[in-house]
């Protein structure tokens, strides 16, 4: 009977696990720094809604291209159920053609917020809400 060794290889890879040292390759590269959020794939009526209350929390999105403008209330603080990839184009950060990528961090709520229009995209004025996000740079 032969009998063969075989390395610990790793059977299952997380997607975007959550990252507390940075993860480097074998050539030295850095993957992910410490602390990194992970990215999720946005279509355009995706909204921060399920992170009220969460303040702090940053959450990376990838905002599909061509995708179709939704719903924003406010201006650089947005609701928490404003479209965050409406609102990334409102913010000047992708356009609605390309799409890309956007971080936002979720806030707590405010007592009114502005509306205006940018790069295309009206948003609407709207009274006190209990949760918000902005953009990270």
């Amino acid at each position: 009977m032969m009998s063969v060794l075989l390395a610990a290889i790793p059977l299952a890879i997380a997607v975007n696990p959550p990252v507390s040292q940075p993860i480097v390759s074998t050539a030295g590269l850095v993957i992910a720094q410490a602390d990194s959020p992970t990215t999720r794939i946005a279509d355009w009526s995706e909204t921060a809604a399920e992170y009220q209350g969460q303040v702090g929390r940053q959450i990376r999105y990838s905002c599909i291209p061509n995708g179709s403008l939704s719903s924003v209330w406010g201006t650089d603080i947005y609701t928490d159920d404003s479209s965050i990839c409406s609102a990334a184009v409102h913010a000047g950060l992708i356009n609605q053609s390309q799409g890309g990528n956007v971080i936002i961090e979720i806030a707590p709520g405010e007592i009114a917020y502005e509306g205006t229009t940018r790069n295309g995209v009206t948003s609407t004025e709207w009274g006190r809400w209990d949760g918000s996000f902005v953009f990270v740079d």
